[in-house]
C-alpha cells in the first residue's frame, strides 16, 4: 500500500495597486463628484482665458509657456485638495477544507456479504486512497480523521508539508480497534463537513 502523496494548498495572495482620493471617496451624494469636476474644468477654462487676455502682446511660445505654468500650478493645487494617495490592496484566498472521517471501531474488521473478501477497514483505506479523494485534494485542503469512541486526526496537511512519519504510519492508525462508534465525538472536533468511510451507526 503506497502512502498518500498529499501536497498542501497555500493561501493565494494577490496585491493590486490603485490611486485613490480621500476627498472623492468621502462624498456621500451622487452629484458631488460631477459637481467637483465641473468646478475644476471651469477654473481651468478661466485660467486659460486669463492667459490669452494677458498674453495678447506676447509671442506665441511665451504665451503657451505661461498657460502651461498656470495650468500646472492649478493641477498641483487640485491634487493637494483631492488628497491623492496610492493604495495597495492585498487579497488572500484560503483553501476550503474537507475532512474524511473513517470509522475505526471493531465492526470495521468484518466483511459485508459472503462474496466480499475485503474487510470494511480495507475498503475504507482504499476509499482514502481513491481517485475521488485525490480529485477533491486538488481543490481543497483534505484531512483524514479516525473515530470510534473518540476522534483524532490521522493525516493532516498543515504548514509547508505533511510529516513523512505521518505519511508512512497513517494506514496502521486506521486499523479497527475501537470498542464503540460515536459519530458525535467526531462531528464535534472535525474542521469541516466530513466525508465518511464506513458505517456510522451509534452504539
Amino acid at each position: 500500500m503506497q502512502p498518500l502523496a498529499f501536497s498542501p494548498l497555500f493561501a493565494v495572495a494577490a496585491v493590486r495597486h490603485r490611486m485613490s482620493s480621500r476627498l472623492l471617496d468621502g462624498f456621500d451624494e451622487w452629484w458631488q463628484t460631477p459637481a467637483w469636476w465641473i468646478v475644476v474644468v471651469a477654473i481651468a477654462a478661466v485660467a486659460v482665458w486669463m492667459v490669452r487676455r494677458d498674453a495678447v502682446e506676447l509671442p506665441r511660445p511665451v504665451a503657451g509657456l505661461l498657460a502651461a505654468l498656470r495650468l500646472a500650478a492649478l493641477a498641483a493645487i487640485a491634487v493637494a485638495v483631492l488628497d491623492v494617495q496610492r493604495i495597495a490592496e492585498h487579497e488572500i484566498a484560503l483553501p476550503s477544507r474537507v475532512a474524511v472521517l473513517v470509522d475505526t471501531s471493531a465492526s470495521m474488521s468484518l466483511t459485508d456479504g459472503d462474496d466480499s473478501t475485503a474487510t470494511r477497514a480495507t475498503l475504507a483505506r482504499q476509499f482514502v486512497e481513491s481517485s475521488l479523494v485525490e480529485a477533491v485534494r486538488r481543490h481543497h485542503d483534505v484531512s483524514v480523521w479516525r473515530f470510534d469512541a473518540d476522534a483524532e486526526p490521522v493525516l493532516r496537511v498543515s504548514g509547508t508539508t505533511a510529516d513523512d512519519a505521518t505519511l508512512l504510519e497513517w494506514p496502521a492508525r486506521l486499523e479497527p480497534r475501537g470498542a464503540a462508534t460515536r459519530r458525535g465525538a467526531a462531528d464535534s472536533r472535525r474542521p469541516s463537513s466530513p466525508t465518511c468511510a464506513g458505517p456510522s451507526t451509534a452504539r
